[in-house]
């Protein structure tokens, strides 16, 4: 019982700390961002060491080291996309007017190279954890591409809170593409498969033969859990926002945004999507993305 509460706290704090560092480190003023990208690749190239040795090891410890070297793999995507270094090539606010398909593959263009590098991130996991005693690793950055996929996807359909609070000043324009009139049809459907799986990760906790498969079970139900109440987070009158705070500045950016317009070619930020005029947000890809005030409830997508 002490090492499921054990993995259970840990599991919570890393997960809090570690997204905060990310956030924090990806808004410093742009004169330091070879300094945060040397950082971010030598987490990453560390971590690509640690997941090749802890899928060898069939201890409690190889399980926290492949737990956080899967963490400190993914980091090194979500900083280059953070920074906006690696992101795709459309990078304007959502042209007035875009529906359907036209809309689906302007917002794909805006994360494309993103959705990419992230990709084969994923197969670099899976070649250096292939055949391990310990899939930690590889099961933590499976549950992080899955549920990161789906908020993305449901961000776009619509999520009503899907405010742009966690966006640096440099990707405000992203915001333009969320939908936030009505709740995605796909949602339900993420959320009940996420329960299932969790629901499968523990009976494995439950029946596991080792302490150290205990600990695995136990960090990616966890793990998984945290992601679900993020999804949440998207629909709920509710903002997760206030818990990085201390790493977003409290979402009160717009000095720094003002700030950093003369050298970059984006639109300043702002708070939440359904806040932007009319010629840059809110509904600028159609009727079908006015604020809820206003929307078409069923205007498709």
């Amino acid at each position: 019982m002490t090492q499921i509460v054990i993995a259970v706290v840990a599991t919570v704090i890393v997960w809090w700390l570690s997204t905060g560092v990310v956030m924090l480190a990806s808004r410093r003023r742009l004169d330091n961002q070879a300094l945060v990208l040397g950082g971010a690749t030598a987490v990453a190239v560390a971590a690509a060491f640690g997941l090749h040795a802890s899928a060898q090891m069939a201890t409690t410890a190889g399980v926290f080291v492949a737990f956080l070297s899967a963490l400190g793999f993914w980091a090194w995507s979500e900083t280059t996309f953070l920074l906006g270094l690696i992101t795709g090539p459309r990078r304007t606010p959502c042209p007035p007017g875009l529906s359907g398909w036209e809309r689906f593959r302007a917002a794909f263009q805006v994360v494309r190279d993103h959705e990419l590098a992230i990709l084969a991130s994923g197969l670099v996991v899976v070649l250096l954890t292939l055949d391990g005693v310990n899939q930690t690793g590889f099961w933590t950055f499976a549950i992080l591409w899955a549920m990161r996929i789906s908020a993305k996807i449901n961000i776009f359909l619509g999520a009503p809170n899907s405010t742009g609070m966690l966006v640096p000043p440099n990707l405000a324009y992203i915001t333009t593409y969320y939908r936030t009139d009505r709740i995605s049809p796909l949602f339900p459907v993420v959320i009940v498969s996420a329960a299932a799986a969790l629901v499968l990760f523990v009976a494995l906790a439950y029946r596991a033969g080792s302490p150290h498969e205990v600990v695995s079970w136990t960090i990616l139900a966890t793990f998984l859990t945290l992601a679900i109440v993020e999804n949440l987070f998207l629909i709920l009158p509710v903002s997760d926002a206030a818990l990085w705070s201390w790493a977003t500045g409290g979402g009160n950016r717009s000095g720094e945004a003002e700030g950093h317009e003369g050298r970059q070619n984006v639109i300043p930020f702002t708070p939440a999507p359904s806040a932007l005029p009319e010629e840059v947000g809110g509904g600028a890809c159609g009727a079908g993305d006015r604020v809820r005030s206003g929307a078409d409830e069923g205007t498709a997508a």
